[in-house]
């Protein structure tokens, strides 16, 4: 039987040192196809993390390192398809939960065409 894999997308970060994002670069890029730090302003956009283990250990890792990006003011989000199942990350300095987003099964049902 396969592992079952989540795909973690478009997430962003505040409050994010330039110290901070040197430690976890290459952690990052390693799991990220897109990772964006913009050390003015202090935000980290991660996108496109493909085939990542859903075994509950792994993937509680890896969100326990995106927990230690933000600082103690800032927060973090990114959306997560685990088994067909979406939800969004939030982060806080050294916390995360998960929320289930509704996804319809068809957003087209009962569209009106022009």
């Amino acid at each position: 039987m396969a592992t079952e894999t989540c795909s973690l997308h478009c997430g962003q970060f505040s409050s994010v040192s330039e110290d901070t994002f040197r430690k976890q670069r290459t952690y990052l890029k390693s799991i990220f196809s897109l990772v964006e730090y913009d050390a003015t302003q202090g935000v980290l956009n991660l996108c496109s993390a493909r085939d990542v283990s859903d075994m509950p250990d792994e993937l509680a890792g890896i969100l326990d390192t995106l927990s230690t990006l933000p600082a103690l003011e800032g927060k973090g989000r990114i959306m997560l398809k685990c088994s067909g199942v979406f939800e969004i990350c939030f982060f806080r300095h050294r916390m995360w939960k998960l929320e289930s987003v509704g996804m319809p099964a068809d957003p087209f049902e009962g569209i009106r065409q022009a």
